[in-house]
């Protein structure tokens, strides 16, 4: 391990990249506050909403916090950094212009006649359980590992080997198909 403190100023990029990657901590805090105050102008210039330009640079430096196994001592650094911000960039754009996505909100559905005016609680999980068994496996697992695991879309995607966008639309699919089980389960109680 590398300890680089004072002197980090004095260093190039990817001399910071490389005691980075040989474990020097204070190398990654060098490079945030060098190119933290840049990424957040470079994709407010984008268009991108302050907020979610916090996110994006924190996104940036996750993702080279994740690939820095992958960085190649003397390659330069700065292109590296902003090509992730550029991708990821474009990626929360192609997100922000698709249909907003339809979520399954199982809490608000209530029984129509006046009689029972909501299924308690118990209920609403008991048939919620008994829909999910009803799903394909691959259906119910990717919709267990999202909102009960609290999983990731990029994080099942990865391990799948599969895009987050194809898990969103499959989600979708699901969510439609779990409603519909609930409606029609709810329609023969009645």
């Amino acid at each position: 391990m590398c300890l680089i403190t004072d002197t980090n100023a004095s260093l190039t990029d990817e001399e910071l990249m490389h005691a980075y990657v040989q474990g020097d901590q204070s190398a990654f805090t060098t490079l945030f506050r060098t190119y933290g105050s840049m990424l957040f102008r470079f994709f407010v210039r984008q268009g991108k909403r302050p907020h979610d330009a916090q996110d994006l640079v924190q996104q940036t430096f996750l993702h080279l916090h994740r690939s820095r196994a992958d960085y190649r001592p003397g390659e330069r650094l700065r292109p590296w950094l902003f090509t992730i911000a550029r991708n990821l960039g474009h990626d929360h754009g192609r997100r922000q212009q698709r249909r907003p996505e339809t979520f399954c909100d199982v809490d608000c559905y209530e029984a129509t006649e006046p009689t029972t005016q909501s299924l308690i609680h118990g209920d609403r999980t008991r048939a919620l359980s008994l829909a999910l068994e009803k799903l394909p496996d691959e259906h119910r697992s990717l919709l267990n590992e999202h909102w009960f695991e609290d999983r990731s879309w990029t994080e099942i995607a990865e391990r799948e080997g599969l895009h987050a966008g194809t898990l969103r639309v499959r989600a979708h699919r699901a969510c439609i198909q779990l409603l519909g089980m609930l409606e029609n389960d709810h329609n023969e109680a009645a």
